[in-house]
């Protein structure tokens, strides 16, 4: 279940370190629904994997400086889709940022955004999928812990499908429905993708971006699609459109 928010900006510039102001917006919207009684379900203080995550959408002609992302004077918006493959937390979310409508959430430099339409795109039907060819809408992220420090991988590194499957068996290793049969199902053949570095709380962290052909047993695929891949997807990252699939 997906939904795409639409944020206005006062100025046509957002910070380069972008998605914590998404992540403030949902939890303004929680703590407002149903006066905050579905907050802690997502935000209890736990490091435990959500079941959603969203990409952040420029549109044409943007430029990424050091501390900003500046827009095109015309384009003075941004667009965010949110993704949850649990029907609940889809819901959930969708009505949290309902709250958020037409209020003005504060950025740096004195720039406000104002969440000016809401609505819920057009979505693939994923039912046998074995494969596909997706698209990055938010960049890929792998965290890898080597001598307990935390490190990323990307597609520059030879061995990155076999850190895309251990963050997986990690992911769902209490999951009953994704056995470890299934992750061994997983394949990752990059087509035309890159590495990249994002900025997140004021962390670079080393990411890939692209298109890549995407296999694995359908359940694997349909957790891929709606949830994301790879690590930290609840905070704006691994977020997929898939362009074709057989």
């Amino acid at each position: 279940m997906r939904a795409t928010a639409q944020l206005n900006l006062k100025k046509p510039e957002v910070p380069a370190d972008y998605r914590p102001a998404v992540m403030s917006l949902l939890k303004s919207g929680l703590t407002v629904y149903s006066n905050g009684q579905f907050f802690s379900e997502f935000y209890d203080g736990s490091a435990k994997t959500k079941p959603l995550c969203f990409s952040v959408g420029f549109p044409r002609g943007v430029k990424f400086q050091k501390d900003k992302v500046l827009l095109p004077a015309e384009s003075t918006y941004i667009k965010v889709t949110f993704s949850s493959g649990d029907r609940k937390t889809g819901i959930l979310l969708y009505n949290a940022l309902r709250q958020t409508q037409g209020k003005s959430r504060p950025l740096a430099d004195g720039n406000e955004m104002i969440l000016t339409k809401l609505y819920a795109p057009p979505e693939p039907v994923l039912n046998s999928t074995t494969q596909m060819l997706a698209k990055a809408l938010s960049p890929i992220c792998v965290r890898v812990k080597d001598d307990g420090k935390r490190q990323y991988a990307s597609v520059a590194q030879p061995d990155f499908e076999e850190k895309l499957r251990e963050q997986l068996a990690r992911r769902f290793r209490d999951n009953s429905s994704i056995t470890d049969e299934a992750i061994k199902t997983f394949h990752f053949f990059p087509v035309q993708a890159h590495k990249t570095v994002a900025l997140h709380f004021g962390q670079k962290i080393e990411c890939s971006v692209g298109t890549a052909v995407i296999s694995g047993v359908p359940a694997l695929l349909y957790e891929i699609y709606e949830n994301g891949l790879g690590s930290r997807c609840s905070n704006g990252f691994g977020l997929l459109q898939i362009l074709q699939q057989k």
